[in-house]
């Protein structure tokens, strides 16, 4: 089965705000969960051998990476992150 997750925030650092949800009303995305849910619903109507959900690393590439993850969908503004050091693109 493959896998795929979506990454809506990046990791918290000092003197940066913890909320989750800050990256998702900034760019009027929605809630992350109902993404992943239509996700689930059309990967079942499709009858897909795949896996989707919420990242639970915290945008931490090396966790992305060590899940042996598939597909990796990105908020916009994380897409910066992911490009740098050696990330494998295809991801």
């Amino acid at each position: 089965m493959k896998k795929g997750v979506l990454v809506y925030s990046g990791t918290p650092m000092m003197g940066r705000s913890v909320i989750r949800s800050s990256a998702v009303g900034l760019f009027d995305v929605g809630n992350p969960q109902k993404y992943v849910e239509k996700m689930k619903a059309v990967i079942q109507e499709k009858k897909l051998d795949w896996s989707f959900k919420l990242d639970e690393t915290e945008s931490d590439l090396e966790e992305l990476l060590k899940e042996q993850t598939d597909l990796i969908v990105l908020l916009p503004g994380l897409e910066r992150k992911f490009s740098h050091g050696n990330f494998p693109v295809e991801k």
